[in-house]
């Protein structure tokens, strides 16, 4: 069996373009009000932080969402006893923030690597013989 070893660069790639594809998620406040025909901030399927008015906080997955209230898979919550409604969704801020950091990392450690190889290349050539 042979394994094939990615360049450094090539790998780079691979990883930047993993991370721009699943992005960074954050909580998002959104307005509590019963579902409407017209649309609805929460859908099944959507991760969310519920606020309890009790200052309690559940975190689920919604399973379905009705007039009265979200229900999760173990739990079910009614709007009235919701202060704060969040919902996880993608968050561009955070994600360019993140790959501009990473970029930033790997042009830094590329100057520094080519800085290095420039120095040695140097050394080996300006040796007398």
């Amino acid at each position: 069996m042979k394994f094939r070893i990615l360049r450094p660069g090539a790998a780079a790639a691979a990883f930047l373009g993993v991370v721009a594809c699943t992005g960074c998620t954050s909580f998002q406040a959104v307005a509590i009000a019963p579902p409407s025909a017209a649309s609805s901030p929460v859908e099944p399927g959507d991760r969310v932080r519920v606020t309890h008015l009790d200052k309690r906080q559940s975190e689920f997955k919604v399973t379905r969402v009705t007039q009265a209230g979200i229900e999760g898979r173990d739990v079910s919550v009614p709007l009235g006893d919701i202060s704060r409604l969040e919902v996880r969704k993608f968050d561009r801020r955070r994600t360019w923030g993140l790959l501009g950091t990473i970029g930033g990392a790997m042009l830094t450690a590329a100057t520094i690597y080519a800085y290095g190889q420039s120095k040695l290349y140097e050394e080996v050539w300006s040796e007398d013989p």
